[in-house]
């Protein structure tokens, strides 16, 4: 059976690229060849598959999928006047695609069938992260995946409890795919400790790897440290990802503009966004890893975690709860003096540096998470083609 995949994400969401990534790599240790993934891609987005190539049995590059392009735009002109996309479909029917995954929309009257995925709803949940019209759009797109799709798979029953309340009155089944992370197994040949020491930290430390969007709240963090310093303590904080929040442009200059103010230079470092092998370094190296957020569909940050089996404080949301970390510590989001406590008491508890016992617990149990993450994707696609 032959499923074709478009690239998901973005250079700023790379969420979308590693949701791909893990997917597919999944589906690679469990179809056996039982199903080919093909990719359809924009001509100019060729240099951005090296993470997901390893897995795909045929790529297609063609103008119609890059992005503002003339057949691109003809395209989705067609689209909108015939309710159907004549030319993805030919372009389907000729590489002898059975289902589509994810790959954008084509209209009601497309004759291959769709699953789609539904990341999340936090526009939802948070609209004040995002303008009227961005709210708009976004719900627009997600009832028309409901309209075109056979099935749409969303990332945890949180999520699918999300789809019945806001979009009532669509009969497409809803599916929970749960998305597992890998970890290449090379990563524990490194020596954490070295990589880490290049970037002029010190060894010990707590770990916040998320994108600087507000939603992810690294502003609980901030005050957390200010109560600790009052309390003549210290504990150090890491901060990598994507400094750029398109919806809140001044946020990482907020972030900066407060530690300097409180004079915690000496207790958080914002390095950027760095290289994939070497965010497993540091988490590796981290006391614990750090996920304040408000809101998340499934996070991958908790999920890379599992991976590496490290432990984690983070906060008290129902998707965190439902994501489970063995030893997670949980805190309320809104409330810094809660997370000063936690840090505290890990602080004062856990050494830096990896935990080989549980990072061997996770290694053992890695191969079989990701089975059964590409198991029931499989089982989604046989619902839909048999």
């Amino acid at each position: 059976m032959r499923v074709a995949f478009s690239l998901i994400g973005h250079k700023g969401w790379t969420g979308g690229s590693h949701y791909l990534r893990n997917l597919l790599a999944a589906l690679h240790e469990v179809s056996r060849g039982a199903i080919e993934p093909y990719l359809f891609v924009g001509t100019n987005k060729m240099s951005e598959i090296d993470l997901v190539s390893p897995y795909i049995s045929r790529i297609i590059p063609d103008k119609s999928f890059t992005e503002w392009s003339l057949p691109w735009i003809m395209r989705q002109a067609l689209r909108r006047i015939t309710d159907n996309d004549p030319v993805a479909e030919n372009l389907c029917r000729q590489h002898g695609i059975d289902v589509v995954f994810h790959s954008g929309l084509f209209g009601t009257k497309f004759k291959i069938p769709c699953v789609n995925w539904l990341a999340d709803f936090q526009h939802l949940h948070l609209p004040d992260m995002f303008t009227r019209k961005e709210r708009e759009n976004r719900s627009a797109i997600y009832k028309a995946f409901a309209l075109q799709s056979k099935r749409l798979v969303v990332s945890s029953e949180t999520a699918k409890k999300d789809f019945e309340t806001f979009f009532r009155g669509y009969s497409v089944p809803v599916d929970v795919l749960r998305f597992v992370a890998l970890v290449p197994s090379n990563v524990y040949e490194q020596n954490p400790r070295y990589i880490v020491s290049q970037y002029k930290v010190p060894d010990k430390f707590f770990y916040l790897p998320n994108q600087f969007w507000k939603h992810k709240n690294h502003a609980v963090v901030i005050e957390a440290l200010k109560l600790i310093k009052k309390q003549n303590r210290k504990v150090f904080v890491v901060c990598t990802g994507n400094e750029h929040d398109y919806r809140n442009p001044d946020y990482i200059g907020f972030l900066k503009r407060e530690a300097s103010a409180n004079k915690l230079a000496d207790q958080i470092a914002f390095l950027g966004l760095i290289p994939m092998e070497h965010v497993y370094m540091f988490m590796r190296q981290s006391v614990s890893v750090l996920n304040p957020s408000f809101f998340e569909g499934w996070s991958t940050t908790v999920e890379e975690t599992k991976s590496l089996g490290k432990k984690m404080i983070l906060s008290d949301i129902p998707v965190h709860r439902e994501q489970d970390p063995d030893g997670g510590t949980y805190f309320d989001p809104q409330a810094p003096e809660d997370l000063a406590d936690k840090m505290g008491q890990v602080w004062d508890t856990t050494p830096p540096g990896p935990d080989y016992s549980s990072e061997e617990k996770a290694r053992s149990m890695l191969m079989k998470r990701m089975c059964l993450f590409g198991e029931t994707f499989v089982d989604i696609i046989r619902k839909v083609v048999p």
